[in-house]
This record gives structure tokens, C-alpha cells and sequence, in this order.
């Protein structure tokens, strides 16, 4: 984990088509001096095995789970499916059944409760 130079912050997608709104948002996270806010982005490296990857997906690709983790799993997802598509990987068959919604898609996933939010089911929710 590295911080910015310069910090960014998470704008919740909810608020992010209000510019007064993003202002408000962002002064108060400037405010909170000497303190990372839950809101400040921060620069990750990871590396690990795939499989590890397709079970962080299985935890993070949910509605109930925590909105900035969710799309930024998701978007790690699909960097990762077109660099296998690109390179010919075997992997990138199988990842294609990973890459249409919430883990509840996931062909191996048994969802123990069904939230019935189509917008979390598709990964295109805002809260």
C-alpha cells in the first residue's frame, strides 16, 4: 500500500452527478487533518495465485458488500480477463464466467440469500 501524492478521494457515485454535492464531500474529507479518511484513495500492488483472485470475487462481488471494494474488484476483474484474452491464457475461458455480475452469477457460487437488488446483481449500483 503507498499513499498519493497528491490525496484523492473516494465520491460516492450516489452524489457524483451533484457538483455541489462533490465539493461538499471533498472539503470534508480535506478537513480531517492528520487522519487517512475511510475515503482517501491509496495506490495497491497485489500479486497472488488465481484461484486466490476468483475467491476474492466470490467476497467481494456483492451487494452486501462495501461499494468502493466491490467496484474496484470489479474492475480489477476485467483488467485481468482482457490481459488473458490478450495473451491466449487458458485462464481467460474461464474467467469469461466471472465476469457477468455479483458472485450470485457465478455458475460455482450458491447465494445462501437472495437479496432480489437487480442493481447489485449487475455490479451498477450507486449505494
Amino acid at each position: 500500500m503507498e499513499m498519493l501524492t497528491e490525496k484523492e478521494y473516494f465520491v460516492p457515485p450516489i452524489i457524483a452527478d451533484d457538483q455541489m454535492l462533490v465539493d461538499e464531500w471533498i472539503g470534508d474529507m480535506q478537513i480531517v487533518e492528520g487522519v487517512n479518511p475511510q475515503g482517501e484513495l491509496v495506490k495497491i500492488s497485489e500479486v497472488g495465485k488465481y484461484e486466490d483472485f476468483i475467491l476474492k470475487c466470490k467476497e467481494r462481488l456483492c451487494s452486501a458488500a462495501q461499494l468502493e471494494i466491490m467496484q474496484q474488484t470489479r474492475e480489477t476483474l476485467l483488467k485481468y480477463k482482457k490481459s488473458l484474452e490478450e495473451s491466449n491464457s487458458p485462464l481467460a475461458t474461464d474467467i469469461e464466467k466471472y465476469a457477468h455480475g455479483a458472485r450470485c452469477t457465478f455458475p460455482d457460487f450458491e447465494c445462501s440469500k437472495d437479496c432480489h437488488f437487480t442493481e447489485g446483481k449487475l455490479l451498477i449500483r450507486k449505494i
